[in-house]
């Protein structure tokens, strides 16, 4: 994707014509939208709004999500540091992206992140 199209500071990108009406859009017979991304991140429910969008406004289009997992056979331990990692990471992504993210997973004196 063209760089001017991203932003470094927050890491999100936009599709240039993501405004314009699929019906305007020449489809190409075959073509695919395959997004890869990891459902661990926090980034992968930041993100869903646009997804949805994408899916819905190019629905000629198949449309795949493929999953990985950058954290496989378990991450870092859940202790207070890592609750309070994610706590303020999750808050900037909410300001960033304007998707609520819940804090009931805090309460849990294990998990397995």
């Amino acid at each position: 994707m063209n760089e001017e199209f991203c932003d470094p500071e927050t890491g999100e990108c936009r599709l240039t014509d993501l405004s314009a009406k699929s019906e305007e859009i020449e489809f190409e017979k075959g073509k695919e939208i395959i997004y890869i991304g990891d459902p661990m991140c926090s980034w992968y429910w930041g993100i869903s709004k646009h997804l949805k969008s994408l899916k819905e406004q190019f629905s000629k289009y198949k449309f795949t999500i493929v999953v990985g997992g950058l954290r496989s056979g378990g991450g870092n331990p859940w202790n207070d540091e890592m609750k309070s990692f994610l706590k303020h990471h999750w808050e900037e992504l909410t300001k960033r992206s304007g998707q609520p993210f819940g804090n009931k997973l805090f309460d849990l004196e294990y998990f397995n992140y």
